[in-house]
């Protein structure tokens, strides 16, 4: 449209130099679009790589946070442990002294079974030297 109106009323010189004006301001615009374009491209991924990198942040904040308690719930967890192994040597010892003192028990249980015996058949023969009662049989 601007250039039917140019050309009213010029010459055919003028409007040739103003086709090649013309011209020559299309091919300059032609040629700016695309340093326009590959600066909008440039400028869209600058946008697209300061996103990711914000996310990328973001998500290496979290992950930290999640080592901080990770290395918390760790510390707790070797504490447990050394505690864990205390109570299992304490366990240890004490099925020790267990068996121990049941073994002493025992021992002495048959000791005084066996002097309880030997008192028995001490006053069953006494009794029985003076008549008073029959020995049993295996005694």
């Amino acid at each position: 449209m601007i250039t039917l109106y140019l050309f009213v009323g010029c010459a055919i010189s003028e409007r040739l130099t103003l086709c090649r004006l013309i011209l020559q301001v299309m091919l300059r615009i032609d040629g700016l679009k695309v340093p326009l374009r590959k600066k909008q491209e440039e400028d869209e991924l600058i946008k697209e790589l300061t996103m990711a990198m914000e996310t990328a942040n973001q998500k290496a904040s979290d992950l930290e946070l999640q080592v901080k308690n990770l290395q918390f719930d760790l510390k707790a967890l070797e504490g447990s442990n050394k505690e864990n192994t205390e109570l299992r040597e304490d366990v240890s010892r004490l099925r020790t002294e267990l068996a121990q003192t049941q073994a002493d028990h025992k021992a002495e249980l048959a000791a005084k079974q066996e002097r309880l015996i030997a008192e028995k058949r001490a006053r069953l023969q006494g009794s029985h030297e003076d008549g008073l009662v029959p020995c049993p049989p295996g005694l």
